[in-house]
């Protein structure tokens, strides 16, 4: 197996056993100490990193070896914070440099996953359920979650995840963020292919059409929430959550139980 590394003034050609233990030749062009990245039976996820001084061809095993194992279980995560890695014992140096190098893949501000990760999810749920658990705390809500429960003929163009109050709202792509004062009341747990986020159920989701959309859609969302086939209503659950969240809904709602 071969390994090729060429600089500005050096030109190198690596051959290495399997194992990534036996330096066999090495053609150089000029004598120096550096650090390099090598193939081995860990090259498809995370190459280990080398001390090589060139007049003795000793390789050595550096630092970064020391993060493979902590490193190894994310990536074959959908998604990772720096946070997480950070609370595993991986510096923030040794991501940012792993991203420079093409070994990790920076998806946004924060997040990084393998640049061989392959989602599983569905195409056209993979950026509402990404950005859903990219989020701490982050709940689908609002016109994601209409589209979901296909209680609207809205577009979903952007992910639309509640947050709770006091939290800063993070920069995310293609991402509408709405913080709420209370994101636990409706909250569920939901799976969307390989990722597991949360999301409001269909009563906490209609409530807030009438606080936070146009009074159109919140209108047509309850018309379907009442008349879809396979939804069995609960309009005593509506009332509680209109209730504590002070909105006044209940003469729309009697207009389809009376």
């Amino acid at each position: 197996m071969e390994t090729e590394l060429i600089t500005k003034n050096l030109s190198l050609r690596f051959l290495f056993q399997e194992d990534s233990s036996i330096l066999k030749e090495v053609d150089k062009r000029n004598s120096q100490h550096l650090s390099i990245g090598i193939s081995g039976s860990f090259l498809s996820r995370f190459p280990k990193m080398y001390s090589i001084d060139m007049n003795e061809c000793i390789l050595q095993n550096c630092k970064y070896e020391k993060y493979e194992d902590k490193l190894e279980k994310f990536l074959n995560r959908p998604l990772f914070t720096l946070k997480e890695a950070e609370n595993q014992g991986i510096p923030r140096w040794s991501i940012i440099y792993l991203t420079k190098n093409g070994i990790l893949e920076k998806i946004c501000s924060g997040v990084y996953r393998s640049p061989t990760y392959e989602p599983k999810v569905d195409f056209d749920w993979e950026n509402l359920a990404f950005t859903a658990a990219s989020i701490p705390e982050g709940v689908i809500c609002l016109i994601s979650a209409l589209f979901y429960y296909e209680l609207t003929d809205q577009i979903m163009r952007e992910a639309w995840i509640a947050i709770p109050n006091q939290r800063r709202s993070p920069k995310r792509p293609n991402a509408h963020i709405v913080r709420m004062r209370n994101t636990d009341l409706g909250k569920e747990t939901l799976t969307m292919g390989e990722y597991t986020v949360h999301i409001f159920d269909r009563e906490q989701t209609i409530v807030d059409a009438f606080r936070y959309l146009s009074k159109e859609i919140a209108l047509k969302a309850l018309r379907q929430y009442f008349t879809l086939a396979d939804i069995k209503p609960d309009s005593k659950k509506l009332i509680e959550y209109a209730n504590i969240l002070r909105v006044n809904i209940k003469p729309y709602i009697l207009s389809y139980t009376t």
